[in-house]
């Protein structure tokens, strides 16, 4: 995973983003200028999926995709440390 396909990761845990335009905007005020096309592959290769949230429809990580990060974040640990390398 990226810098930027982390940064959405972090923004789909922090917002509820209903569109790709949305979620491009809140990448450029992390200093990731993507077009849609970036963003809409983006999505796709982190399993994004789409629920139902208070009604509306919005964009957020399959549980399956969640598992999936959080045991290579995991991993990661292990094998670095906590400093990183």
């Amino acid at each position: 995973m990226n810098e930027r396909q982390q940064a959405i990761t972090e923004l789909l845990d922090e917002h509820e983003v209903s569109t790709q335009l949305q979620l491009q905007r809140l990448l450029a005020r992390r200093g990731h200028e993507v077009t849609q096309a970036t963003v809409s592959r983006d999505l796709d290769r982190l399993g994004v999926v789409r629920v139902r949230r208070h009604g509306r429809l919005v964009y957020a990580l399959s549980e399956e995709a969640d598992v999936n990060r959080r045991v290579k974040a995991v991993l990661l640990y292990l094998a670095e440390g906590p400093g990183g390398g």
